[in-house]
């Protein structure tokens, strides 16, 4: 039994290095729309393609016959698509180009440094399945397992038919298929890539990507159209206050019946009385000053000046 625990070990860390590209996949993606400036709209969307790219050319590297053109056809430009087809090892091709994009974005010591783990994180998966395509499990090895197995299996009848009688024929059968069954399942998972799901996986990964982008746009147009309506509220806004300062000022500096060109202080509030009436100044209460007299003849509005003492009471005078 030791053959099938040894294939499965190989198909469980195929598994999980093909579940952290899918991750990492999305995570470098989030981080170049967040991270790389605004003005170079034209590395983030260098990112966004070479990505999902990187997947697809990791899988055609390790499942041999895979057409690439054909797999990134819809993904890459022409020229790229040409430029990686040259190339003798195209998925560290794909990694090459992603960390030039993060290098000419300019995002920051910190960004560069947290877009730069997902590129050594996706060397690391590539390293790790190159491990397991390059080192097959030795076909000696699982020869001597099968052969061991069907001997086992011969010598079977002869031990259970003393204690069970006709029913070894059956028993026997039964336990044939079971243990048969297991032998073919580790010999069918030892070359774990040609059994994963990998284009499932590498269509997740494109279509995640893609997503975050749409997002991205979408939120980038609202941030614009929102921006503009501020500016439009911020000058409406402004000429408002401008036209209430203006009428403002217009009211105090009129010239109507008996008021002068220069407006009285707001401290103070006065009253005239025509033929010589009596006028008086009230002060604010708890202010330091004198209430304020004169006297006047005529309808003219009336002057007042702060004096020293208590505003707060109110004198008449003839």
């Amino acid at each position: 039994m030791t053959s099938p625990i040894h294939s499965y070990g190989r198909w469980d860390e195929a598994r999980k290095m093909w579940g952290l590209v899918l991750n990492r996949s999305r995570d470098i993606a989030r981080q170049g729309l967040s991270y790389i400036p605004d003005d170079r709209q034209d590395l983030r969307d260098m990112l966004c393609r070479w990505t999902p790219a990187f997947s697809r050319s990791l899988m055609t590297h390790l499942r041999k016959g895979e057409d690439l053109r054909e797999e990134l056809k819809d993904i890459l430009r022409p020229h790229e698509l040409d430029s990686l087809l040259m190339s003798t090892h195209r998925p560290n091709y794909c990694l090459q180009v992603l960390s030039q994009v993060v290098k000419d974005a300019n995002a920051g010591t910190a960004a560069t440094i947290r877009m730069d783990d997902n590129i050594t994180a996706f060397e690391d998966c590539l390293g790790g399945c190159e491990r397991i395509l390059k080192t097959p499990v030795p076909l000696s090895y699982t020869r001597h397992t099968s052969r061991f197995l069907i001997i086992w299996l011969t010598m079977l009848p002869f031990t259970l038919y003393g204690s069970c009688g006709f029913a070894t024929v059956p028993l026997c059968c039964v336990i044939a298929f079971l243990l048969l069954g297991i032998e073919e399942i580790g010999v069918s998972i030892e070359e774990p890539f040609s059994i994963l799901a990998l284009q499932a996986i590498c269509d997740s990964a494109l279509n995640n990507v893609r997503e975050l982008q749409a997002q991205h746009d979408i939120s980038k147009a609202k941030s614009d159209q929102y921006s503009a309506i501020e500016l439009v509220s911020m000058a409406a806004a402004e000429a408002a206050g401008a036209s209430a300062t203006a009428a403002a000022a217009e009211s105090h500096n009129g010239n109507g019946n008996g008021n002068g060109s220069r407006a009285p202080s707001p401290a103070f509030a006065t009253a005239g009385v025509a033929n010589g009436g009596n006028r008086f100044a009230v002060a604010p209460p708890g202010s330091n000053g004198t209430a304020a007299s004169s006297d006047g003849a005529g309808s003219g509005g009336s002057n007042v000046w702060p004096r020293k003492g208590n505003y707060s009471s109110v004198s008449f005078r003839k």
